[in-house]
């Protein structure tokens, strides 16, 4: 006997984090994945959340904190 794959409503959706920095104009997030989120610098913030929304925007506790420490960041967030 075959199980059935859950329902969507009961799937855990996992967040996407996508960095991103200088390029609020060429940004591109799909609006059918609802858990992709943007990690930005604090001072490129409201050009970001201009573009798409508070809730798609996480900010940086800095600027200039470099790939890899975005990267841990993100690990810990």
């Amino acid at each position: 006997m075959k199980k059935k794959a859950p329902q969507a409503s009961t799937r855990k959706l996992w967040p996407i984090y996508t960095p991103s920095k200088g390029r609020w104009l060429k940004t591109r997030i799909p609006s059918d994945l609802p858990t992709s989120l943007l990690v930005v610098e604090p001072s490129e913030e409201p050009h970001y959340k201009r573009l798409f929304g508070e809730k798609r925007v996480l900010t940086l506790p800095a600027d200039n904190f470099g790939l890899a420490n975005v990267r841990n960041w993100i690990l810990k967030t």
